[in-house]
């Protein structure tokens, strides 16, 4: 388990490197700036996909004491409480821009937790 937590380290590590690469080019056009959208989501869907391996693990979670827990979860709810409040604001601002579709092809959202 250490030696792939290594690897997961290592792969985290060279995405930040290439998000700070996107990021630190002078002079940005829109297509750099939508690789570095696309380089920060992914890093971030993987990131989540890695918690959701651990938490869905109850071997994992059980080497965890309730304090690291408790800090562990209040950190994560606090960057998804922003990162929700982003979405929706952007949401809300941009959403007039996207085009519509027509009624009978719009689907009802359900959020399933």
């Amino acid at each position: 388990m250490a030696e792939l937590s290594e690897a997961w380290i290592a792969g985290a590590k060279e995405m930040l490197k290439a998000i700070e690469k996107l990021a630190s080019k002078q002079d940005k056009d829109r297509l750099d700036l939508i690789n570095l959208l696309t380089a920060s989501l992914r890093a971030m869907e993987r990131s989540i996909m890695g918690w959701f391996q651990w938490v869905l693990n109850p071997s994992i979670m059980g080497q965890f004491s309730k304090e690291e827990l408790e800090e562990i979860s209040e950190n994560i709810r606090r960057m998804a409480e922003e990162f929700v409040k982003y979405d929706i604001e952007i949401t809300d601002r941009y959403s007039k821009k996207m085009p519509r579709r027509p009624e009978q092809q719009r689907r009802p959202e359900h959020l399933y937790l």
